[in-house]
């Protein structure tokens, strides 16, 4: 089982979500000829309250992802959903990073995910 997360910090320096998702792809490729048999997960891009202005990118890249999951052969996790059900703040002062709450979050996103497929 290999879990990757990928997408925010390259999104959020300015990189367009299809420039991300091809990299994404041949990050995948490249997985797939080094471990041709593991169960791939990646991890979607969660929104940081910092980054505003990067939300449609960030959008853009979750939807190519969606899209083509089963195609990849790759389960996503999405833990935005368990940041917005907590109704807590889940990031440091910096807006950016995870605090402790958030990384919890993470950790189970990542638990149940694994743990089901």
């Amino acid at each position: 089982k290999i879990v990757v997360n990928l997408g925010f910090n390259d999104i959020h320096c300015n990189m367009a979500a299809d420039k991300v998702f091809a990299d994404y792809k041949t990050l995948l490729g490249k997985l797939r000829g080094f471990f041709p048999t593991a169960k791939v997960y990646l991890v979607k891009v969660v929104h940081a309250p910092l980054f505003d202005d990067y939300s449609a990118s960030e959008a853009e890249f979750n939807r190519l992802t969606d899209e083509t999951a089963n195609a990849l052969g790759v389960t996503l996790i999405d833990w935005s959903q368990k940041i917005a059900a907590c109704k807590q703040n889940c990031f440091h002062a910096d807006g950016v990073h995870p605090n402790e709450q958030g990384y919890v979050l993470f950790k189970q996103a990542i638990a149940d995910a694994v743990a089901n497929k």
